[in-house]
């Protein structure tokens, strides 16, 4: 549960005394959530190597221990999804109308790039050369949290992307019905 006397604006991250701040944006992190599921959120720096090996944040291992999709992201990036959040996908686009052009392109988007990965003992997972292409990764790569999963950016595209973010218009989210209950 979120205490409700933190600062707008700041991250936190549930360890074994329980809230602690982070302000540096340099790391992911989790608080709780009810359900006893952990949101992963904010951002992190990472190299993607020569070889296309990508350390993960030490925070996400054990969420991936069993195993992850790496897939296209909507926004020329790519989700790194849990199994559990994968197969939630899968049922839901796997249950559209077929005869919709618009299901069975989000079916092929999704799908035709899926791969499914292990993240390895050093905390590290490849991303195949046609999706490193597809969000223009080179060496810097900006993770960033989006709950129950992540996305790998290029920093040239996240940056325009937190530009969007910044001159967004107040009403233009009044459509989603967002609520904190």
């Amino acid at each position: 549960m979120v205490k409700r006397n933190l600062k707008k604006n700041q991250l936190f991250s549930v360890m074994e005394n329980g809230f602690a701040p982070y302000n540096d944006g340099r790391t992911l992190k989790y608080i709780s959530h009810p359900g006893d599921t952990n949101l992963l959120l904010g951002l992190y720096p990472s190299i993607l190597e020569t070889d296309n090996r990508l350390a993960l944040p030490h925070e996400t291992h054990e969420d991936y221990k069993e195993g992850l999709y790496i897939t296209r992201g909507f926004d020329r990036n790519i989700m790194v999804l849990t199994m559990e959040a994968f197969e939630s996908i899968y049922d839901r686009i796997t249950s559209f109308n077929l005869a919709d052009p618009v299901a069975r392109l989000l079916l092929r988007m999704i799908l035709s790039s899926a791969q499914k990965a292990e993240i390895e003992p050093d905390g590290r997972i490849t991303v195949s050369e046609s999706l490193k292409e597809f969000a223009n990764l080179e060496k810097d790569v900006t993770i960033i949290g989006q709950g129950d999963y992540i996305e790998l950016w290029s920093p040239q595209a996240w940056k325009l992307q937190e530009e969007r973010l910044l001159n967004v218009e107040p009403n233009h989210f009044s459509t989603l019905q967002i609520t904190t209950q």
